[in-house]
C-alpha cells in the first residue's frame, strides 16, 4: 500500500518512487492527481500535496523525455487504482524480482536469499516480490543438510542486523527460524547430557542465544543458562581428571584447581544440572581427597587443607552420603572448625 505522500516527492527530489512521475500516456497533472486518488487516504493526501503540486508538475514536464518518467506516466493511465499500484510496484521492484528469480534459476539459493533480505520495502509492498522470496526462504530451510544453507539460515535467524524486522514481516522466515531454534535446543541439550559440547562445532551457543532473543525474548534467560552450562563442561572435566590422578597418587592436599573453582567460580543460578555437577566435584575434592587429609589430623592442629575440607563438606552436606567421611569430620571438628 502507498504512503500518503511519499510517491509525490520525486519531483522535488525528496523521494525515489516512480508513481507520480509518469510519462507517455497521462499528463503530469493527471499523474499527480492519480497518485492522490490511489493513496491510502486521498483527502489527507490532497490537502498535504497542495504545496507540492506546482513544483512537482513543473519538474515532471521538464523531464518527460526520461524513460522512468515515461514509464510512470504510463502507470498513471491505468483505469483502476489496483492496476495503477501493480504497475508502480513493477516499475519499482521489477528488477529486484527478476534478479532473485535469476539467482534461483542459477542454483544460487544462498545469494537469492541475500538479495531478498536487502529488500524489506519491496517485500512489504510488492506481492510478487514477497511470493518469490517466501519460496526462496522455504527452500533454504528444506536444505539445512547443506552446510552453506545451514549457515545462511542460522545467520538470517540470529546475527543478521535486520533479523527482528524480517521475522516480524515474514511468517515463512519465522516458521523456519522457530524450527531451527528447536533443533539447536535439542542438539545443545544432548551435548550437555553427553558432556561433549564442541565449541567449534555446527551448533554454536552464541548463535542460539541470539536466535532465541530474536524469536522469543522471554526465553533468553533459559538459553543463557543452557550455554553457561555447556561452557562449564570443560572446567568440570579438567578438574575431575586432575583430582582422579591425585587420588591415584594418594596426594594429601586439596588440588589448586579445586580451590580455585570452589573459592572463585560462581554457581549458575537456577541450574539443577550445574548444581549436581558441582556436588559431584565437591565429593571428589573434599570427600575422596578430604578423607585422606582428615585421616592424618590428630590433636588440636589442623592444616588449611583440613579447614577447607570441613568448610565445603558442610556446604555440600558430604557427610550425609559417606559414613566414613562423617566419622572423620566429627573426629576433627574441634581442631578444624572455629567454635
Amino acid at each position: 500500500m502507498h504512503n500518503n505522500l511519499s510517491f509525490l516527492f520525486l519531483f522535488t527530489g525528496l523521494c525515489g518512487l516512480s508513481i507520480a512521475c509518469g510519462g507517455g500516456g497521462a499528463t503530469c497533472e493527471q499523474a499527480f492527481d492519480k497518485a492522490i486518488e490511489c493513496s491510502e487516504n486521498p483527502a489527507k493526501s490532497r490537502e498535504e500535496a497542495k504545496s507540492l503540486r506546482k513544483d512537482a508538475i513543473a519538474e515532471c514536464n521538464e523531464n518527460k523525455s526520461e524513460a522512468h518518467i515515461k514509464a510512470g506516466l504510463a502507470c498513471a493511465k491505468k483505469s483502476s487504482c489496483d492496476d495503477f499500484r501493480a504497475c508502480d510496484l513493477e516499475l519499482r521492484f521489477g528488477d529486484d524480482i527478476k534478479e532473485v528469480k535469476e539467482r534461483v534459476a542459477a542454483g544460487e539459493l544462498e545469494e537469492a536469499m541475500s538479495d531478498c533480505t536487502l529488500g524489506i520495502e519491496a517485500y512489504r509492498a510488492a506481492p510478487a516480490f514477497k511470493e518469490v522470496c517466501d519460496k526462496v526462504t522455504a527452500d533454504v530451510f528444506t536444505k539445512l543438510g547443506d552446510k552453506k544453507m545451514f549457515d545462511e539460515a542460522s545467520f538470517r535467524c540470529s546475527e543478521y542486523d535486520d533479523a527482528k524486522e524480517w521475522l516480524a514481516a515474514s511468517s515463512e522466515l519465522r516458521a523456519g527460524c522457530t524450527a531451527l531454534a528447536a533443533d539447536y535446543l535439542v542438539q545443545l541439550t544432548e551435548a550437555r547430557g553427553n558432556e561433549s559440547y564442541d565449541h567449534d562445532g555446527k551448533y554454536h551457543c552464541g548463535v542460539y542465544k541470539k536466535m532465541v532473543l530474536n524469536l522469543t525474548p522471554d526465553k533468553g534467560a533459559a538459553a543463557e543458562m543452557l550455554c553457561d552450562e555447556l561452557y562449564s563442561i570443560d572446567d568440570f572435566k579438567e578438574i575431575t581428571e586432575e583430582v582422579t590422578q591425585d587420588l591415584d597418587d594418594k596426594i594429601e592436599v586439596i588440588p589448586y584447581l579445586c580451590t580455585n573453582h570452589f573459592d572463585f567460580k560462581k554457581p549458575i543460578n537456577g541450574s539443577t544440572w550445574h548444581a549436581a555437577k558441582t556436588k559431584k566435584l565437591a565429593t571428589l575434592c573434599y570427600g575422596s581427597i578430604g578423607k585422606i587429609i582428615l585421616a592424618d589430623i590428630s590433636g588440636s592442629y589442623c592444616s588449611k587443607h583440613g579447614e577447607q575440607v570441613h568448610k565445603y563438606a558442610a556446604k555440600y552436606l558430604l557427610g550425609e552420603d559417606d559414613p566414613e567421611l562423617a566419622k572423620l569430620l566429627s573426629k576433627t571438628a574441634a581442631a578444624c572448625t572455629k567454635q
